[in-house]
């Protein structure tokens, strides 16, 4: 009788062989179940088009080597960016070259924007620091819409004393998307007198925090260019500008109830953190970021 049982444990386990052999290793757990009572973990074929990149002996899946891949291009467009832009007082577009560098446009309606910074200098055109000004104060309409009120921060102030802290010369930093393909100017440049304030579609800021850490502020879009990936272009721009200025970390503070801000916040690697400022609002959350 042990014979047999052993002559049919004998068969199984040939059979186990042949089935691991032809089906890429996949080890059916039923003999060591029958021979020790001892289960073994079956080994799992890493599923094509989802895990398929190795990375420091991790598979890692193909978002995720996108995101890194994503965060690598805004480290190394930090040493690129020009921290100061052109001349004392002269506002400077970034290049082509350096925006492909900063991020690809999540489709074509963004090909027609360019983002610029805004030092609010006499010899800058009147139209970017009128755009400003519109655009903070429809951030403001909006948030107040939603129920919140930025009166606490003393946010109306901003506008009236631009640049403030967000001053370039004070480590701080003002960017505007400015939509191109409205502007008198036309073509692939953009003629920095033959805009309006119409033309700036989009703003962010950055102000020092503590340390060696900035606050982003004021991330806004006009509703009529949202959902262009315009502000994945502005907030790559701020973070390779925090980077370049000298900071190794960024925080941020947002609403939950601004769903599409927070999901790209998310999706530029920022963390949420425990609140590091007074806000009254009960959604409010806290992000930041290292360099």
């Amino acid at each position: 009788m042990k014979c047999i049982v052993f002559l049919v444990l004998f068969c199984i386990q040939l059979l186990a062989k042949n089935h691991h052999h032809h089906r890429g290793g996949v080890v059916s757990a039923f003999l060591p179940v029958v021979a020790s009572h001892t289960p073994v973990p079956s080994a799992v074929p890493v599923p094509v088009g989802v895990f398929s990149h190795k990375q420091n002996n991790v598979f890692i899946s193909q978002r995720q080597r996108r995101r890194n891949n994503k965060r690598d291009n805004i480290q190394n467009y930090a040493l690129e960016i020009r921290a100061g832009g052109g001349e004392e007082g002269e506002s400077s577009p970034l290049s082509s070259s350096e925006l492909e560098m900063c991020s690809t446009p999540m489709n074509e309606d963004a090909s027609d924007i360019i983002i610029m910074k805004v030092t609010c200098s006499p010899t800058e055109p009147a139209a970017l620091r009128q755009g400003v000004t519109e655009l903070f104060k429809l951030y403001f309409d909006e948030l107040y819409e939603l129920g919140c009120d930025l009166g606490f921060q003393g946010f109306q102030s901003e506008w009236v004393d631009l640049p403030g802290k967000y001053d370039f010369n004070k480590s701080g930093g003002l960017f505007v998307a400015i939509d191109k393909s409205s502007s008198s100017s036309g073509g692939e440049s953009l003629d920095q007198n033959a805009f309006s304030s119409d033309n700036v579609v989009g703003c962010i800021a950055i102000r020092p925090l503590e340390g060696e850490c900035g606050e982003v502020k004021r991330m806004y879009i006009r509703k009529s260019h949202r959902r262009k990936g315009i502000g994945n272009l502005l907030a790559e721009a701020i973070i390779s500008h925090a980077w370049a200025t000298g900071y190794t970390e960024i925080k941020l503070d947002s609403l939950e109830r601004l769903v599409g801000a927070v999901k790209l916040y998310e999706q530029l690697g920022f963390q949420r953190i425990p609140a590091y400022c007074e806000c009254p609002e009960a959604d409010h959350v806290c992000m930041n970021l290292f360099k």
